[in-house]
């Protein structure tokens, strides 16, 4: 069973080195244009007043990336998540005036022009700089900074162009990294922002510009896919006010307050001709968010798109938009694909989205549990979960299945006519399924094996998580199954265990079948299991028979080894690299093929074993050992494998379990299923479905001084 674990000591390493290497004398502000004090709110929308030049809109007090949250409050830095929703201050960081963030980046604007970053692996440090910034973006793998003479300076990686300049490559690499460089071609610019890949900038007329890779069109140019090292013109632009970037292209927020976007297929290479039509076009937009996939509207409104390549509108077609609820007086927000902030001029931060990481400082990522009961399931007695979904196969062999796609849960939650769970058409009637990495296996009531493609993005329509199924032809007449490493074994009733190879997956091109081919023979056996480095056959005379792999895949025709002195078991399971074994007096033995078969002294009173470290006890309650070891690690380090039991409330009417990284399915007696697990987990359903639509205080957030709700 997963455990979230706090990460606000993860928070204090990355910027560890603020008070100790970040000092020494600040330059001196040398232009009207350089930030000279934490700037006031925007006045409300509405009242025509709230036109902001396209260096105010560049700069933002809120940042959120992949993993955290922050917000400047009285010029103080204040970050929350990786699985710490507390906010907490970063020590060393005083009298800031923006931050930006994007992947694993963080960068910090002082009122002095200083800026501030930290990276992937790489703690925080200020950015030798020429001259007082005035603006700075962190994309993914680079960062820019607009100085108070209106050139650009970017650092990071540059393989694609777009750091805007040629490399040095004389210098060593790391360095070359390290090092800014000026952008090329550009003296008169008043806003920058960084993607991954590309940058975008306005310069003094209004025009886009934009330089590095082409792919997706996503620089707004006709040109082929390539690498741009000097900037060059988004077609159809002359009259930005803000830009936003997405991975695969952009948007744009124009004089007029319409949104042009570009970029995220082949045919969007003009902005002017990429804008939504009329029906669905955002207008009178106020700002952008960074990533271009939020907007405010003069009305008040925050709406967002779900996605990454181009924003809200592209190739002149509508996006899908959610308005986000509980907002009111917005004067600036921030936004991606999965989770958005926005402030109000009162100085209340309000976040939502995906709640993963402990980004929408509420909660998510502690070690409380959330439980729900899945809508729509009855009769079950099954349960398995896989990658990003669940399935529950009822007494009558259907087989119902629900996951943690964004855009269908958004969708649900707005109202929408989507099913949270949704029936797998061919997969009846099941005797049993097998959840694999990229497949769902099913073994058919009669002995066919079909395999169904896990779809590798969000389906459509909402629901169909697995492609059309594909019968293994060389595991026919199975009696049991069990997923491998890149394939699943099948048991037939002779006791003839076979490897199929699994077929292609949902994205990928057809490909030449790979052989099956015959692993063992173990007469008289009803149950087959793979763990990873061999496996494992029961009989049903009690006794259990295994074999080594060479390495972790399986291969033909291994030895099998009986092992001397079962001769009582229950069941098997797969336990990370070992097989973990039931016997009849409820003790516990497991076996590999570098430490043999070893018993498990301190448990005691099993019925059966759920993994390597769960089981279902005689008493028909559920219990959870905290083992104290990682797979992989030397067990002589570890002489105390299992540690204290963890008791799981309300599980003496459990009659089937599945476990996930982030949460725990159950079948009841009753039929139905129940999940629970931290709040990360994203197959529980409606508390998950509101945090994506509906804004929330951050809690423990300071307020600014003289500032009420």
């Amino acid at each position: 069973m997963a455990r979230p674990s706090s990460g606000h000591l993860v928070i204090a390493t990355w910027f560890l080195a603020a008070a100790a290497g970040c000092g020494g004398a600040r330059p001196e502000a040398a232009s009207p244009g350089a930030p000279g004090s934490s700037p006031e709110p925007a006045p409300p929308a509405g009242d025509g007043s709230d036109r902001h030049s396209p260096a105010e809109l560049g700069r933002s007090t809120l940042a959120v990336t992949r993993s955290l949250a922050c917000a400047i409050v009285e010029g103080g830095l204040y970050c929350w998540g990786d699985r710490d929703s507390t906010p907490r201050r970063i020590e060393g960081l005083q009298d800031l005036v923006a931050v930006s963030g994007a992947g694993e980046r963080v960068c910090a604007l002082d009122q002095s022009g200083r800026v501030f970053c930290r990276g992937d692996e790489e703690p925080l440090h200020r950015v030798e700089l020429p001259g007082p910034a005035v603006q700075v973006s962190a994309g993914e793998d680079h960062a820019c900074a607009v100085l108070a003479d209106q050139r650009i300076w970017c650092w990071g990686q540059f393989r694609d162009g777009q750091l805007g300049n040629e490399p040095d490559r004389e210098i060593d690499f790391e360095e070359r990294e390290r090092r800014p460089v000026r952008v090329v071609a550009i003296d008169d610019a008043v806003s920058v922002e960084a993607a991954r890949g590309f940058t975008c900038a306005i310069v003094a007329t209004g025009q886009v510009v934009c330089w590095g890779s082409s792919r997706y069109h996503r620089l707004g140019n006709r040109g082929e896919d390539g690498v741009r090292y000097v900037p060059v013109p988004a077609m159809g632009l002359p009259d930005a006010v803000q830009i936003g970037l997405g991975s695969g292209g952009g948007c744009a927020l124009r004089r007029d307050g319409s949104v042009a976007c570009w970029g995220g297929n082949d045919d969007a290479y003009d902005p002017a001709a990429a804008i939504a039509s009329d029906a669905c076009a955002p207008r009178d937009v106020l700002r952008l968010s960074p990533s271009g996939l939020c907007v405010l509207l003069r009305d008040g409104r925050v709406l967002c798109g779900f996605g990454d390549r181009g924003g809200l509108g592209r190739s002149g077609e509508c996006a899908d938009t959610i308005e986000i609820r509980g907002l009111a007086g917005v004067v600036e927000l921030v936004g991606s694909a999965g989770l958005g902030c926005a402030r109000s001029a009162s100085g209340d931060v309000r976040c939502w989205g995906d709640p993963h990481l402990g980004q929408l400082g509420r909660g998510p990522g502690t070690a409380a549990e959330s439980r729900a009961v899945i809508p729509g399931i009855a009769g079950a007695d099954r349960v398995v979960i896989g990658r990003e979904y669940a399935c529950a196969r009822r007494t009558d062999g259907q087989v119902l299945c629900w996951g943690a796609y964004q855009r269908c849960l958004t969708e649900h939650a707005a109202g929408r006519d989507v099913e949270p769970v949704t029936r797998v058409e061919g997969a009846a009637p099941a005797a049993d399924l097998e959840p694999g990495y990229y497949f769902l296996y099913v073994l058919a009531q009669d002995g066919r094996v079909l395999a169904f493609p896990v779809r590798p993005s969000e389906p459509e329509p909402c629901g169909r998580f697995f492609g059309d199924a594909i019968e293994l032809d060389a595991l026919r007449g199975s009696v049991s199954i069990a997923d491998a490493a890149s394939g699943v074994l099948g048991l037939a009733a002779d006791g003839t265990i076979t490897f199929a190879p699994s077929p292609p997956r949902y994205d990928e091109e057809a490909r030449r079948p790979r052989p099956s081919f015959r692993v063992a023979r173990v007469p008289g056996a009803v149950q087959v299991i793979d763990f990873g480095g061999g496996g494992c056959a029961r009989l049903g005379t009690g006794g259990v028979s295994c074999w080594p792999w060479d390495g972790i895949f399986p291969s033909p025709r291994r030895r099998v080894v009986p092992l001397e002195g079962i001769d009582d078991a229950r069941s098997i399971v797969a336990g990370g690299e070992r097989a973990v074994i039931t016997r009849g007096d409820g003790s516990v033995a497991s076996w590999d093929a570098r430490a043999g078969l070893e018993v498990a002294a301190e448990i005691h009173g099993v019925e059966r074993m759920l993994g390597c470290c769960s089981a279902r006890l005689q008493s028909a309650e559920i219990v959870d050992w905290d083992v104290r070891c990682d797979y992989g690690e030397d067990r002589d380090s570890c002489p105390d494998t299992f540690a204290e039991a963890i008791h799981i409330e309300g599980s003496r009417d459990i009659v089937d379990i599945a476990f996930g990284e982030e949460c725990d399915c159950a079948v009841r007696a009753g039929g139905d299923v129940v999940c629970w697990g931290s709040e990360s987990c994203q197959l529980l359903g409606m508390d998950f479905e509101r945090s994506l639509t509906v804004a929330e205080p951050v809690q423990g957030l300071p307020r600014p001084a003289g500032r009420a709700r």
